[in-house]
């Protein structure tokens, strides 16, 4: 299968997750089932968290909430000492919910509502600025509220990113951000702006991007404009932030990846104009998300119906596009395997969900042992952009989700009902 890890294993005969029987889940908790193992979350901070200090004097992660936004995640940030970006008010509701700091969470977005900002401005968070309107809404509100804005503005490197189209955030015409002109006119507004703390610059290129060369491309460019803001303004930002966008496996034919060597390509790249000394008198942020939870779960599904077409097998699973939207939207490849039968003939299948979609795939051309309607299957690397992008489409129910960890198990997510789903129709 080529993904196996320490934490997804096979032990006597069973597949394992961080030492949980998988088996074991789907009959205690049903399907369909997200399972995410808090210590493969906890590896791949720890390795970020090394490469950083490898290259860089002070620097920090922020978790990206959106790959993935629950209470439990945000405690395991306060229990690792990491900041959050988030891009609503939901995920900072969450994340404070759990006693995490305010000071800690960036607020990004294109569309922030007044109501949003203000929220943001009296408590403190770090808002990343999108766009001019944006600008001077939190001018008007910081002054209303008697408060000081704290506040980086995110601009656009103009680079193009190899990945889908959807998930391309930093080039010209992106939604996403401002001009690298328009950016210091604000800045030099903001710097005589007496209720606006201007903090520093975000930026970002896009997600699932396996090509490092554009992270040190992109480093390069706001480099280069780092040196026109010092010569402009005579010193450069408290706050720099790369990004995230850092690639994980989904299949076997994905390139292996290195947390360093992203780290190291950011590095690289604001070398180009800037000085060591320079660059260390910068704070330092990435943000991955999809990199920290994406190999750290699993969505667990039950064979419910098998049906050939044509020579083709069909497999009908008891979930689909609406506890992972990814095959559908991104024309997403995920590797899948029959947990129930670990040896055997296999055989080709195509794996399609419940939902009244032609659509609703989960995946294609998989070779598996031979199965049956009954059977568990495993889709790995799903930890990212799954449950955070479900819904009630068709008026199912959401799955829940279980955190394992060393043997042990528990629910982090209640399963919905049909009760869950009906409870705010009047």
């Amino acid at each position: 299968m080529g993904l196996e890890n320490e934490y997804f294993e096979i032990l006597n005969g069973k597949y394992f997750f961080s030492k949980v029987d998988l088996l074991e889940l789907a009959k205690t908790y049903g399907t369909p089932l997200y399972v995410i193992s808090k210590e493969k979350i906890e590896k791949n901070i720890d390795e970020f968290t090394i490469a950083l200090k490898n290259n860089f004097k002070e620097a920090h992660i922020a978790y990206a909430s959106k790959a993935f936004s629950t209470k439990e995640i945000y405690r395991i940030l306060l229990e690792k000492g990491l900041y959050a970006d988030t891009v609503s008010m939901g995920e900072i509701l969450t994340a404070k919910s759990v006693d995490f700091q305010f000071e800690k969470l960036f607020f990004h977005g294109n569309a922030k509502t007044d109501e949003d900002l203000e929220f943001a401005i009296v408590n403190g968070v770090n808002i990343v600025v999108d766009n001019e309107s944006e600008f001077n809404s939190i001018i008007r509100i910081a002054e209303k509220t008697n408060k000081i804005a704290k506040i980086l503005f995110r601009i656009k490197p103009e680079v193009e990113a190899q990945t889908h189209s959807y998930i391309i955030t930093g080039h010209k015409f992106s939604k996403f951000g401002l001009d690298l002109l328009r950016a210091y006119n604000l800045v030099e507004f903001a710097l005589k702006t007496k209720r606006i703390n201007f903090l520093g610059f975000h930026y970002h290129i896009g997600s699932q991007i396996f090509d490092i060369n554009s992270f040190e491309t992109s480093s390069e460019v706001v480099s280069s404009f780092l040196r026109t803001f010092k010569e402009k303004f005579g010193f450069l930002p408290s706050y720099l932030s790369a990004g995230g966008g850092f690639a994980v496996r989904y299949t076997e034919n994905d390139p292996v990846v290195d947390k360093n060597a992203y780290v190291s390509s950011i590095r690289d790249g604001l070398q180009r104009h800037l000085t060591k000394s320079e660059i260390d008198s910068m704070v330092i942020f990435i943000e991955p998300g999809r990199a920290i939870v994406g190999d750290a779960g699993i969505i667990l599904y039950r064979v419910v119906r098998k049906k050939n077409v044509e020579g083709k097998k069909y497999l009908f699973v008891d979930g689909g596009m609406g506890d992972n939207i990814r095959p559908p939207l991104y024309d997403a490849k995920y590797t899948v395997t029959n947990v129930s039968k670990l040896s055997g003939e296999r055989e080709v299948y195509s794996i399609f969900g419940k939902y009244c979609e032609s659509g609703d795939i989960v995946a294609t051309s998989v070779e598996l042992s031979k199965s049956e309607e009954g059977d568990i299957l495993a889709v790995l690397t799903a930890g990212a952009y799954t449950y955070s992008m479900a819904s009630n489409y068709n008026r199912f129910p959401r799955p829940g989700v279980v955190m394992v960890e060393s043997g042990t198990h528990k629910p982090i997510v209640r399963r919905e009902s049909y009760e869950d789903v009906l409870k705010y129709d009047v």
